[in-house]
Formats: structure tokens, sequence, C-alpha cells
């Protein structure tokens, strides 16, 4: 599961002790079928995750900072969580395990918008003094003027957020995706009974 927090960092891990579970996921041979349970589980394991981050998400205090001025909660708004699972990643001659050179078979994103994603990692990360130049002032376009901006002292509130609900994350996620396997594995049976 990959989860990232900005452009600047991405924590990937590999969760291990899911044999039995592995095997049943592969016997959902239905492709939907398959995606469908690790799409839910993402969701039901990252959900907890996102609305924790968005309590922290600091208020934006310097506006100008964002192209269009936005409001004071532009950061938390633009929060988002994006699950995918693939549904044909490259299996290994033995149709075990993902290929390293196809994608992941499923992979959890939350990420800042990318208009408050500039604030995230100031707000997150601290900044020196710095000069920029801007070409705009109170909405309306001007002739390029400089602008020096302040220093900001690093006030993380991503990180130890995440730190703090990861394992979480990873039970939840393991748990659900056992439930998700077996209900999807009587829809399939269904499905091929069918036929």
């Amino acid at each position: 599961m990959t989860v990232a927090q900005s452009k600047v960092t991405i924590t990937k891990f590999q969760i291990k002790g899911f044999a039995q579970l592995e095997k049943a996921l592969h016997a959902l041979t239905d492709d939907n079928f398959r995606t469908n349970a690790l799409r839910a589980a993402g969701r039901k394991s990252m959900s907890p995750l996102l609305a924790a981050l968005k309590a922290a998400a600091p208020l934006l205090q310097e506006t100008s900072i964002l192209p269009t001025g936005s409001v004071k909660n532009a950061l938390r708004d633009g929060i988002k969580l994006r699950i995918s699972a693939n549904k044909n990643p490259k299996l290994s001659k033995s149709g075990k395990s993902v290929t390293r050179a196809s994608k992941a078979e499923f992979r959890a994103v939350i990420a800042t918008g990318q208009v408050s994603a500039g604030y995230a990692l100031v707000s997150e990360y601290g900044r020196k003094e710095t000069e920029i130049t801007r070409y705009s002032a109170f909405g309306r376009v001007t002739k390029s003027y400089n602008v020096m901006l302040p220093p900001l002292q690093p006030k993380p509130w991503m990180r130890p957020t995440f730190d703090k609900h990861v394992a979480k994350v990873l039970t939840t996620f393991r748990s659900e995706l056992r439930l998700q396997v077996v209900k999807k594995a009587k829809s399939q049976a269904k499905k091929r009974i069918k036929k």
C-alpha cells in the first residue's frame, strides 16, 4: 500500500503475513470482484486517516500563497483520498505475486490539492526567507514585482497524524480485505452457477 503525503515524501508499506488471504484473493479470478474487494478494503481502512488529516490541517494564515487567494480552509478542503486497483497486474510465473516491473496491484494515496500543495509543504516543513516574483495584486494582473516572503517555522501536522493512525490503517485493511474476499467469493460463485 502506498500513502503519499506530498510531492516530497512517499511512504510505502509491504504488508506481510497475508499468505492465506493472498491465496484467497487469487481465487477471485474475475478481475472486477478482485479489484472491488481491494478498493472496498482500501476505502474502509483509509477513511479514518483522511478524516484525521483534514481535522489536523492548519487554516491558511497566508492566503496570498495561493494563486486564487483562497479561503482559509482551502488546504483542508483539498485533501483527497484516491484508491486504485490494477485489474491486470503482471503476476510472477508462480502466479502468486505481482512483479516489480508492473504497476502495483493496489494503491491508496492521500494528497493535498494542487492549489494548496505549496502551503501544505510550507506548513509541514517550514520555509526560509524567500523572494518571489508576482504578476497580480488583489486578483488583477499587474506588472511583475518582487516580494520577500518571511521565514516560517515548520509545524508538522501531516506526518504526526499519519504516524498516529498507520497501525490502525494496516490492521483495518487486513480484516476488511478478509471480509471483502469472502463476500466477493460468494458473489463470484453465484455468477458461475448462473452461467
